[in-house]
Order: structure tokens, then sequence, then C-alpha cells
């Protein structure tokens, strides 16, 4: 399981959003490590992840909201999808 280790930022990423997309992708991760899903499967699931909407934060002079920075998250999920896709061809 990774852990989320994202700067703040206004503007950035809701962090719930980010947070339950963060989890879906630990929890299949954890699937396909123990063989439970077809690779059919992880890949109708990945699909599915990948359309989660991200609220972002409103940013604005008066807003102290703080999300998680936009670029370190994309890296993130796109760091998650590559550990999914190396651990279905072990």
């Amino acid at each position: 399981m990774k852990e989320l280790e994202l700067e703040e930022a206004r503007g950035g990423y809701e962090k719930v959003d980010v947070m339950v997309k963060v989890d879906s992708y630990n929890t299949l991760i954890m699937a396909v490590e123990n063989n439970l899903m077809t690779e059919e499967e992880v890949l109708d699931d990945l699909n599915r992840i990948r359309n989660y909407p991200l609220r972002k934060t409103k940013k604005s002079l008066f807003s102290m909201q703080m999300g998680y920075d936009i670029d370190e998250t994309e890296a993130f999920f796109k760091k998650l999808e590559k550990e999914i896709h190396q651990k279905m061809h072990q």
C-alpha cells in the first residue's frame, strides 16, 4: 500500500476526493497481489477509478481551503497505475 505524501496547495484537488481514489487504487493493488481478479476485471476497475471525479478547492484571495497539489497528485496516480500494471505481469 502506498502512503499519501502530497503537498497541499490552494486550488488543488479536494482531499476527500483524492483519498477515495487512492484507497481504490490500493484496494486494486491488493486484489492483484492476491490474484483475486482476472486481467479484464483489473482493467475495468482501473478505468472506473481513472474516471472518479476530482473536485478542486476554491481558489480565491479570501479562501483558506487547501487541497492536494494537482500536478503532484496526477504524478502519484500514474505511479500507482504503473505499479498495478507491473504486478499484473509478474
